[in-house]
């Protein structure tokens, strides 16, 4: 599973939407037995966004360079968490 986008507008953020929302995608794919483990990059400078899926369960892997064409860095971290 490759989590492309989760987020939450400003007004509403701290009220554990992003965590349910994530929960739930990562419980049906969990169903799957095709699915073994859910991936996602995020920008290296966005400690935030990081804590935020290392609480969830995600594991900071490689870093890969060059990820991003306009961040500076434009370097992501990928994250992995095992399903199984």
């Amino acid at each position: 599973m490759y989590v492309m986008t989760v987020g939450v507008t400003a007004p509403h953020r701290g009220a554990g939407l992003g965590t349910a929302l994530l929960a739930r995608a990562l419980a049906g794919a969990a169903e799957d037995p095709a699915i073994g483990s859910a991936f996602l990059h995020v920008h290296v400078a966005n400690t935030d966004a990081i804590a935020f899926y290392e609480r969830l369960g995600f594991v900071r892997g490689e870093t890969v360079r060059g990820y991003y064409r306009r961040l500076t860095p434009p370097d992501a971290a990928l994250l992995e968490r095992r399903l199984r």
